[in-house]
């Protein structure tokens, strides 16, 4: 899907140069990118080339179809061979019209200069608002895919009780304390009884659209997956990404060129960016044993495999011969702490987690700590990396130990 942002600027019937409007805005909105604050326009100046200085001039903002307000901006002054930035470019959304679209649809903002009555000059800005439930892709609004992790979905809750039972079950304890016990191996068995969990809902794969990472796609919530059992590779990431979040642990999602996983930190940690555009910052958390990923899709496979081979299957895609499929990872607490919040949930409905449910059981065997390929570590807890340089030290000689 590709945006036409050609601008249509007016000219002097004798074709002279003349006062011009630079605007700068987002190819895309949607309801999640207006709950977060993304400004639509990005920047926004009058610029006049002339040698002559304009008083009283008026620019004016239609915006269709009626997804926000129209605006009228004042210059007073505008000096020749100069220009004016306008630092107020808030614009007023219609929530509810937002809120309410279950298509894209194309719309168009018309910046108009006018001096006394008189159009100076026209500025024709196309983009694509976007359905609620819609992404608009890595290549215009990468962090904002962290308002489809939704951890207060209606779904989320029903989970979390299957996984604790799962692990009183298994002889462990049945909290879902995410890090407070500061212990990886709790981490990874809270994680593996989610897998258990979410494996019990019989979910059947949906091939995604073509290049869905980089222009975006439709998602299902978690509560619209669990009911009607169909996930992309999307859907069931951010699902996982959902559930994870709601247990207080950290989940990045991993995006592929065509595909995507998640991950999730074993320790109370973030990458340095929210954003990482390295494969090879995801391999040394994984080195570490600091962070775990698995292929979420696997979920849907019959009969249920387990944990163990979906983490297999993700570790293959982050192997340095494949990294030319790596996009980047998006590290979702690090989207929290700027303020990138969950989108919230109008379901008021619980799931029904019973008419999905497998007759067999959820899995062969629930995955043991010696099976997942971490090297934990025993006895005195080291003390963790404060620099980029004491963290390469601490890979380097894990690596050194693996050996």
């Amino acid at each position: 899907m590709s945006l036409d942002s050609t601008d249509i600027l007016s000219q002097a019937p004798d074709g002279s140069v003349q006062v011009r409007i630079d605007a700068d805005i987002n190819d895309y909105l949607n309801y999640a990118s207006w709950q977060n604050s993304v400004p639509l326009i990005r920047s926004l100046e009058i610029v006049n080339p002339t040698e002559t200085t304009l008083n009283d001039l008026v620019l004016e903002l239609e915006i269709t179809p009626g997804f926000a307000r129209s605006r009228k901006w004042i210059i007073d002054r505008l000096e020749g061979k100069g220009s004016h930035l306008i630092r107020d470019r808030h614009l007023e959304m219609e929530g509810a019209y937002l809120s309410g679209l279950n298509e894209a649809e194309r719309g168009d903002l018309v910046f108009r200069l006018s001096h006394r009555d008189k159009l100076l000059c026209e500025l024709r800005k196309p983009l694509r608002v976007l359905a609620r439930d819609e992404w608009g892709g890595m290549n215009s609004m990468p962090e904002i895919l962290a308002a489809f992790v939704m951890p207060n979905d209606p779904a989320i809750p029903p989970l979390l009780k299957s996984s604790s039972a799962i692990l009183v079950k298994h002889g462990h304890s049945s909290a879902l304390d995410g890090y407070q016990s500061k212990d990886p191996q709790k981490v990874f068995l809270q994680v593996a009884a989610l897998w258990s969990a979410i494996s019990e809902k019989n979910l059947t794969y949906a091939n995604p659209p073509s290049s869905f990472e980089e222009v975006g796609q439709k998602v299902r919530r978690p509560s619209r997956v669990i009911k009607e059992g169909l996930a992309t590779c999307l859907d069931s990431t951010l699902l996982f990404a959902s559930a994870l979040e709601a247990m207080g642990l950290h989940p990045v999602i991993v995006m592929q060129r065509g595909h995507c996983f998640v991950g999730v930190w074993l320790i109370e940690d973030t990458l340095d960016r929210l954003i990482e555009p390295e494969c090879l910052e995801i391999r040394k958390a994984r080195s570490l044993s600091e962070m775990i990923l698995f292929e979420t899709t696997m979920i849907t496979q019959q009969p249920a495999v387990s944990l163990d081979q979906a983490m297999e299957r993700a570790d293959f895609e982050i192997r340095e011969s494949e990294e030319q499929s790596f996009y980047a990872a998006i590290d979702i607490k690090r989207a929290r702490m700027v303020q990138v919040r969950p989108l919230a949930s109008h379901d008021s409905e619980l799931v029904s987690t019973e008419q999905l449910a497998r007759v067999a059981p959820a899995l062969p065997t629930f995955p043991g700590l010696g099976d997942a390929g971490l090297t934990f570590g025993g006895g005195e807890e080291e003390e963790k990396p404060t620099t980029p340089d004491s963290r390469i030290d601490r890979w380097q000689r894990k690596l050194l130990d693996l050996s």
